[in-house]
């Protein structure tokens, strides 16, 4: 793995990195050689070693949460990079993003629920449990959703996941991944062999998703008022579910993690 370890690091420590489409946003994804020794690595070898240890043709299905603007699309999309390096196969790990399982906005705007989108009465969660648990038996391909941020709607039938023999692990990123709001996202929670908390403090994630917003051409007072309806009700939300991660990976200003916390 040595080897592997110094290629990776020439890729997402010293080349060009990787480009992670984030909230609508391109991002050219670096991590430092330290934030790669420290936390990916050790991440990744975790997770080879819990998929490792499946009962062949079976899957490891990974949660990565965290508040909004705690990183999770570039955490996630690193992961996977540096995932596949060492496994030395593309196909070996798969994705799914909760932002595909939004309720339509017209569905919403039926509900009267259009400012609240984000909130888990938002999200379809049923959908989201149904498919991760065909996923989860990896018996069938499965083909999930993705969300538009230039539609901003989710769009049907965008990412496939293979069988599980092709592909023993699959990350699933998102917010309120971990909580137990309704049975159904506690039915959720339970899907995941392994569980990743983001733990980035409050004011950081608000900065981050606020600037973001307001980047995509939102006014600050509209900005604050979504965060106030539907990010920090989110945020304390999925602070009470840290607790049940088996690991954690705490996040500062500068997006990057300060300590690693593996159960």
């Amino acid at each position: 793995m040595c080897t592997s370890a110094e290629d990776l690091r020439t890729l997402l420590c010293h080349d060009a990195g990787i480009t992670v489409l984030a909230a609508g946003i391109h991002v050219r994804a670096l991590c430092t050689v330290n934030s790669l020794q420290s936390y990916y690595l050790p991440v990744a070898e975790h997770i080879i070693k819990a998929a490792r240890r499946q009962s062949k043709g079976t899957r490891l299905m990974v949660g990565v949460s965290g508040p909004a603007g705690g990183g999770k699309t570039v955490f996630t999309a690193l992961m996977v990079t540096a995932l596949r390096h060492l496994l030395q196969s593309d196909s070996a790990v798969s994705v799914v993003a909760l932002d595909g399982y939004h309720h339509r906005n017209a569905v919403l705007e039926e509900r009267n629920l259009r400012p609240f989108k984000g909130r888990p009465e938002t999200i379809d969660s049923e959908a989201l449990l149904r498919d991760l648990q065909m996923i989860k038996d990896g018996v069938v391909p499965v083909v999930v959703p993705s969300y538009s941020r230039v539609l901003h709607e989710p769009v049907r039938g965008e990412c496939p996941v293979p069988l599980a023999s092709s592909c023993p692990i699959v990350l699933v990123e998102g917010i309120l991944l971990f909580t137990n709001l309704t049975p159904v996202f506690a039915s959720i929670r339970d899907l995941f062999h392994l569980r990743i908390f983001l733990d980035v403090p409050e004011p950081i994630a608000r900065q981050r998703v606020n600037a973001r917003k307001v980047l995509g051409g939102r006014s600050h007072e509209d900005t604050e008022a979504h965060y106030g309806r539907v990010d920090y009700p989110n945020f304390v939300d999925m602070d009470r579910g840290k607790n049940t991660a088996d690991i954690v990976l705490t996040g500062n200003e500068e997006c990057s993690f300060t300590n690693i916390f593996i159960r």
